[in-house]
């Protein structure tokens, strides 16, 4: 503190990482941690500069990925001293391995792992976006900020609900409709539908389709095989399953 005191103008102090500078447990110890992030608060206020400090995150265990800024708040490694000691907390996280592979797909680019980040404020104590956004790392190595240029590649959500009506009823006429769920379900049999589904998490997608279910009038509905009992085959409303009359196509069924 002294030697930086020392220095005239000072407008930015970085301390990376935090274990380098802290003389505390501070990782375990509410007190240690509370003490430090003061300390830092109080050099603030001295000086005038803004004050960041680098700090790790604990690693996501793989049944568990990060995937959304409360839980990046919590991976935050150490006390909740630490997060609450401080004016803001922006998190950087790997994005989950379902959503990196969407990025490269979205950006028409091979597949490169260790290469896309999330980020966000995760603790502000005023106004602040806390927007989820995403990174790229770069030939040289930084992240760069990918949000923008992803949003304005990405499918618009009702335009991805048009494409799936409609491959959903074409693959109805050809004899083999979907189900919801299960074995023949669309995400068991997303290999059938268009490229920009490949990608979509099993949650994702099946909820698209309770979408289309739910929609008044519904865009979809479940039908019946000719001489079956049962309604589960996904067909528009003008279809031969969703008329009870559908008859199942042989062989393999491909887009």
């Amino acid at each position: 503190r002294q030697q930086l005191m020392a220095l005239e103008n000072l407008k930015l102090v970085v301390f990376d990482p935090l274990s380098s500078f802290a003389q505390a447990d501070v990782n375990a110890k509410t007190s240690a941690g509370s003490l430090f992030t003061g300390a830092l608060a109080g050099l603030a206020s001295a000086s005038g500069a803004s004050v960041i400090v680098a700090h790790h995150m604990r690693k996501p265990q793989s049944s568990t990925p990060i995937e959304s800024s409360e839980q990046a708040r919590g991976a935050i490694r150490g006390t909740t001293a630490l997060v609450d000691g401080v004016r803001m907390a922006y998190a950087l996280w790997p994005a989950t391995e379902e959503k990196a592979h969407l990025v490269f797909n979205c950006l028409n680019q091979p597949y490169q792992e260790r290469a896309v980040y999330q980020g966000a404020v995760v603790k502000a104590n005023g106004p602040a976006n806390r927007k989820v956004r995403t990174f790229l790392r770069a030939d040289t190595g930084l992240l760069e900020d990918a949000t923008r240029r992803l949003k304005q590649l990405e499918e618009p959500e009702y335009k991805l609900l048009g494409i799936l009506t409609t491959a959903i009823r074409e693959a109805a006429e050809r004899g083999h409709p979907f189900t919801h769920t299960g074995e023949n379900g669309v995400y068991k049999q997303r290999n059938r539908l268009p490229r920009a589904f490949h990608q979509l998490s099993k949650k994702r997608l099946e909820e698209m389709v309770q979408t289309l279910l739910n929609e008044h009038p519904p865009r979809l509905v479940k039908g019946m095989a000719a001489n079956s009992r049962e309604h589960k085959w996904l067909d528009v409303r003008s279809g031969q399953f969703a008329q009870g009359k559908g008859i199942f196509g042989q062989g393999a069924d491909f887009v």
